[in-house]
């Protein structure tokens, strides 16, 4: 079933410092899009290591286990032992080679910590009335965006860390907050353009895109676009060989809807992966409706066979090797990568 089972589209983050029971029973069987670590799961580097080589050992799927983290630095940092600056500090810099050392610094500390995928950069453009982004964003202008993204994007995969713009086709426009409600985007399609083109200029350096739960009116008007088929189809338009994720399912912006037609419109729309960040209960109630949609839909069932080897093939370019952990190691890597930033940020 490993090869076949809609389990492989579904990311899942859960509660606590151990692996729960339902996860490790789809780690065993293959069935399982990859994980997502939070601080919630973790108290100490070693316990993060321990965590992440006990989330290893259980995986019987094709391909690596992808286990990712937000780690953008600034507000947003699983691992807080560095002060690791926000996309924003970084483009005050003007430094493409500091930027580059931070950014593989980073990396060089996901990979000690057996993490393989980094949900970074933030390529939204910055809007300071965003209650939710704001230094999360490297600039209000494409060019520095793109510029700064891409040295941090280099630096962090010389540890091979697969990482994921996003938010897709661009978050910055609105201030509302999509963990508590569906935001809208009024701008025209020509605005909208310009927010994309941090994406579509950075394409062949992603290995993932995160799509954004907000409703542009201009571009489809009708759905979301983690419903939206115009909004998921530009970037293969564009040639993208990575994958298109989805932001948390259980965000406040699809509270009205229940998880079959969360699953069913995701996927339809062209979605590769979803995420469902924490509750057991909404993961199982996702795969029960991948499932069912499996077996009522032979048309979507097609697109969901499709997907899953997608993700399979996928796989196989992700980090499947890691560093022998030795905590004063680490802690030597931590004290270093802190007198590095107090040089370079003063």
């Amino acid at each position: 079933m490993k090869n076949t089972s809609p389990g492989n589209l579904i990311w899942a983050g859960f509660e606590g410092r151990t692996v729960p029971d339902y996860i490790r029973v789809r780690l065993q069987s293959g069935e399982l899009g990859g994980i997502i670590i939070f601080s919630r799961n973790f108290t100490s580097p070693q316990t993060l290591r321990n965590l992440t080589d006990d989330l290893r050992s259980h995986w019987n799927g094709v391909g690596a286990l992808p286990i990712a983290i937000d780690q953008e630095g600034g507000k947003v940092r699983r691992l807080s032992w560095v002060n690791w600056p926000s996309a924003y500090s970084l483009s005050h810099l003007e430094n493409d080679q500091h930027i580059f050392d931070i950014g593989a610094a980073m990396g060089d500390e996901l990979s000690q910590m057996g993490i393989n995928i980094d949900f970074a950069p933030v390529l939204d453009l910055y809007n300071p009335d965003s209650i939710v982004l704001g230094d999360r964003c490297f600039s209000h202008d494409v060019d520095v965006i793109v510029k700064n993204a891409s040295s941090w994007i280099d630096g962090i995969k010389t540890s091979q860390i697969a990482v994921c713009g996003k938010h897709f086709p661009g978050h910055g426009s609105v201030n509302a907050d999509s963990h508590l409600e569906k935001p809208v985007c009024h701008l025209s399609a020509e605005e909208i353009d310009i927010h994309m083109r941090p994406f579509k200029l950075l394409l062949d350096k992603l290995d993932l895109i995160m799509v954004a739960h907000v409703l542009y009116e201009n571009l489809d008007g009708n759905s979301v676009a983690t419903f939206s088929p115009i909004i998921m189809d530009i970037p293969h338009q564009w040639g993208f060989s990575g994958l298109l994720l989805s932001d948390d399912l259980e965000m406040g912006a699809l509270k009205e809807l229940d998880a079959m037609e969360i699953a069913f419109r995701s996927i339809v729309a062209g979605l590769d992966s979803l995420i469902v960040c924490r509750s057991e209960n909404m993961f199982i109630k996702t795969l029960e409706a991948l499932d069912k949609v499996c077996t009522s839909s032979s048309e979507t069932s097609l697109k969901i066979q499709s997907g899953i080897q997608k993700v399979l093939t996928w796989r196989n370019r992700l980090r499947n090797s890691y560093p022998e952990f030795s905590e004063s190691n680490f802690n030597k890597l931590i004290s270093d990568n802190n007198y590095m930033l107090e040089k370079i940020m003063g």
